[in-house]
């Protein structure tokens, strides 16, 4: 009965989109994030407010997953390291329609290009101050399976919680919909409905798998997590789910 009552309640939800503030900015913690898990949703937020209002802040260099110790990039830098992975995601960007202006890149605020949440929360504070009318989309602080995406939106839902952002929304992995507390969010998902966001969700996708040692690009993004990319570039409907809590309390 339980299980019939949440999926009733999901159902309900999902079918009517909630509006966007006059700015958009999503915050991947790694490259590759904003098109696996919110490209649809990006997608969505250009054509409804236009590519200037659209940004994408990323948290981290991503250079802590262990396909950096294979012998091909045992001798580089942190930094030529994080930026094999800033070509793909930059490239990424370009295809969902992203102005190049209006992609931040958060942890180069410290020297060492390590992560550091209480960067994000300054930055979340000065585009809200900024802009006034902002939607924040990030990764869920209680519904992911990565450690370090759950700290990402624990940081905005602070702020959040504090009053001092207005619109935060958090993006979800696909099979961890399931386990949302129904009760406590609002589900929004975001699909594709024409063959040019199609394209450049897929191309996007493509961005993190080409191969090409001359211009410095190996694939990383579709090396760390293929299983994620095939599954969307053959969803003909690219799904995005992000979910809206109804409270500040709980999720």
């Amino acid at each position: 009965m339980k299980k019939n009552n949440y999926i009733k309640k999901k159902i309900l939800v999902f079918s009517a989109l909630i509006s966007y503030k006059d700015y958009v900015i999503f915050y991947p913690q790694h490259q590759d994030d904003e098109v696996l898990w919110a490209g649809s949703a990006i997608r969505y937020a250009i054509r409804a407010r236009g590519s200037d209002h659209v940004l994408i802040a990323l948290v981290s260099s991503g250079t802590g997953h262990k396909i950096f110790k294979k012998n091909e990039f045992k001798n580089m830098t942190q930094r030529q390291k994080a930026e094999y992975r800033n070509r793909e995601f930059m490239e990424s960007c370009h295809h969902l329609g992203i102005p190049k202006e209006n992609i931040f890149f958060i942890y180069k605020e410290r020297g060492d290009w390590r992560t550091d949440f209480k960067l994000e929360r300054k930055f979340a504070l000065e585009i809200e101050k900024k802009y006034k009318s902002v939607t924040h989309i990030t990764h869920s602080y209680k519904y992911d399976d990565h450690f370090m995406h759950r700290a990402n939106g624990q940081t905005l839902y602070e702020l959040w919680k504090e009053d001092k952002i207005g619109d935060l929304r958090f993006y979800l992995k696909p099979f961890l919909v399931k386990y949302v507390d129904a009760s406590k969010n609002i589900l929004n998902v975001y699909s594709v409905n024409n063959e040019e966001d199609y394209t450049r969700i897929k191309d996007a996708c493509k961005a993190y798998k080409y191969i090409n040692p001359d211009m410095l690009r190996a694939g990383i993004g579709y090396k760390t997590d293929f299983l994620s990319f095939d599954s969307l570039v053959y969803d003909s409907s690219q799904k995005s789910y992000i979910i809206i809590q109804n409270n500040k309390k709980e999720g």
